[in-house]
């Protein structure tokens, strides 16, 4: 489509002028014409901006609770990308070991919070990353 006719001009301008050391999908413009990319870095940029990734008056461990679970749903990603590419297709240990034992970790943050979100009262970057991950097929 769009993005595959237009990606090797803007990635070969990227290059050429020194723009970003990294020119990759995905990438972020941001307001102020800074290029950022890499999707773990964006999530947590778009999610400062928009006071996603904590609050002001979160204490250390609470900040540093949230990067744990957002570390632990990418635990998750890389394993789901991982079988869902491979080869031979999607292990049973993943879906019979992996899957269920990360369900049941989240479920048991969840229920720490009444079954809403995974810290506090309400959305974090964590939720959104578990989502992106939970619902692909």
């Amino acid at each position: 489509g769009k993005v595959q006719t237009k990606w090797p001009a803007i990635h070969s301008k990227l290059t050429e002028d020194g723009t970003h050391p990294f020119p990759n999908l995905p990438y972020l413009r941001t307001p102020c014409g800074e290029l950022l990319v890499q999707s773990n870095a964006i999530l947590r940029h778009v999610g400062r901006d928009l006071g996603l990734f904590g609050k002001a008056d979160w204490t250390t461990m609470q900040t540093s609770r949230l990067e744990e679970l957002l570390e632990q749903v990418n635990d998750l990603r890389v394993e789901a990308v991982d079988n869902y590419y491979a080869e031979d297709g999607v292990s049973e240990s993943f879906i019979n070991g992996t899957l269920p034992y990360y369900y049941s970790v989240m479920n048991k943050c969840l229920m720490k919070n009444e079954g809403k979100f995974f810290l506090g009262t309400e959305p974090t970057i964590v939720d959104f990353l578990a989502y992106e991950v939970l619902r692909t097929p």
